[in-house]
């Protein structure tokens, strides 16, 4: 799904044997988060807004795996070298036709790790192309253990160079001055750029809030596949599910990443679980009651390895964050109405069952609530947003002060009171709490919206 697509459509891949490494000693088949360095470079770039790639020192194997991804929109074109060593002329050339008199592309080492917005960051460099070759986008080492680029172009101080990781703006005329240097032999990509460094013919673009990380070595990618990870985690997340589930969920997303398993599935998976504390507070008493709170605590842990392994693999769909809403208020619903069903059974008196369905309500109409706000904000391209608040933070007056509350109460940091009234054995009075908050909660809801 793209985001934010800039002017430039193209990039241009080079792969193994053509940047650092000898040829067929290439790191872009080694995996970062279940996908190979090629094809995160690949869906990366697509998610940015490129539509067009011309890959080189790739073979059709590679390609073919891309091309199964059926990514509408997305075009690949597989040039292949006579030589070697396919950084050539002939590459080179054909490249350049395959191109169809594209303004600017961008060119990418096989040997790089970025995120969409590392080129935006770039392309808002592009005039610099007027002075320069070729501009490299530039990261400070500052803070990173990756920090073993090969081109490294400039030094401010003993431990902050300034590194080219394997992303640079281009356009014909760059390839046009690479063929002129390969004439005199064939050079690897680095080797080629680093003249161009040294020589005053490169421009620099440092990316001031982007993720690049250079990932030609086998420590390099360990360590970049632990930053990726990391970088899973959602601004949106509340103190205690940032601090707790999110480490959680993202060192189960490592494994689950490893494997064939699709968000889809753990969404429902999920909601089994959900299902099931549903059950263990039905049963009534303190140890089933206890039981079904760390249930459901699990299963808010479990919720975020969805959207992790959906964000880590580019297979984010309308249709996956519709099923995740609606499978957490099913569980917000089975949960409630087993409190319900077993404070009763401890205390067969009525107002415990009314109290279940005034917080069943509750759940229902903030529910239905947020996914019209949901349904009106949807378009045919973008990410699908589960925040209600984003469009509304900077709105200013009660608007903003009400739609912050409303995002702050919409987080699992719950889940942990429910543990804590667990405990002290009166989860029954968490019923009590929810079914006023919940009603509160969407009546605010309707306000904001109304506002």
């Amino acid at each position: 799904m793209q985001e934010n697509p800039g002017s430039i459509k193209t990039a241009v891949i080079i792969g193994s044997g053509t940047s650092s490494q000898k040829e067929g000693e290439g790191i872009s088949s080694g995996k970062i988060g279940g996908l190979t360095v090629f094809e995160r470079i690949v869906f990366t770039c697509f998610k940015a807004g490129i539509e067009k790639f011309v890959v080189l020192g790739f073979n059709e194997e590679e390609v073919i795996g891309i091309r199964k991804r059926q990514k509408k929109g997305l075009q690949m074109e597989l040039i292949q070298s006579i030589h070697p060593h396919p950084l050539s002329n002939e590459s080179l050339e054909a490249v350049k036709n395959s191109l169809n008199a594209e303004q600017r592309f961008f060119l990418i080492s096989d040997e790089c790790v970025f995120d969409p917005s590392a080129l935006q960051e770039l392309e808002e460099g592009a005039s610099l192309l007027d002075r320069f070759k070729v501009v490299a986008a530039t990261v400070n080492n500052h803070g990173h253990e990756a920090d073993d680029s090969p081109l490294r172009l400039e030094s401010d101080g003993d431990d902050h160079a300034t590194l080219a990781p394997g992303l640079f703006l281009a356009n014909e005329a760059t390839l046009v001055w690479m063929s002129s240097l390969l004439s005199q032999e064939d050079s690897a990509l680095f080797e080629v750029l680093n003249r161009a460094g040294k020589a005053g013919e490169m421009g620099l673009r440092e990316l001031k809030d982007s993720f690049l990380r250079y990932v030609g070595t086998e420590r390099n990618v360990k360590i970049v596949e632990k930053e990726v990870f990391r970088r899973l985690a959602k601004t949106t997340d509340g103190f205690l599910a940032s601090n707790i589930n999110r480490k959680i969920s993202i060192s189960m997303s490592k494994v689950f990443a490893k494997t064939d398993i699709t968000p889809n599935i753990l969404t429902l998976l999920t909601l089994a679980v959900g299902l099931t504390a549903g059950y263990c507070f039905s049963m009534g008493g303190y140890m089933p009651m206890l039981a079904g709170s760390l249930i459901f605590q699990f299963s808010s842990i479990m919720d975020g390895c969805d959207g992790e392994i959906a964000r880590l693999k580019f297979i984010e769909s309308r249709f996956g964050g519709w099923l995740d809403i609606i499978c957490d208020n099913l569980t917000h619903l089975a949960v409630f109405g087993g409190i319900a069903m077993g404070a009763y059974q401890m205390e067969p008196a009525s107002h415990w069952i009314y109290f279940g369905w005034l917080a069943i309500l509750g759940t229902s109409m903030s529910f239905l609530i947020v996914a019209y706000q949901l349904y009106q904000k949807e378009s045919g391209t973008g990410p699908f947003f589960t925040s209600v608040a984003e469009e509304k933070k900077n709105a200013g007056g009660h608007v903003e002060s009400v739609v912050n509350l409303q995002d702050q109460l919409a987080r699992r940091d719950f889940t942990y009171l429910v543990i804590l009234f667990a405990v002290f054995g009166y989860v029954q009075y968490f019923l009590v709490l929810t079914a006023i908050g919940s009603n509160v909660f969407w009546l605010l809801l309707l306000y904001s919206k109304l506002k």
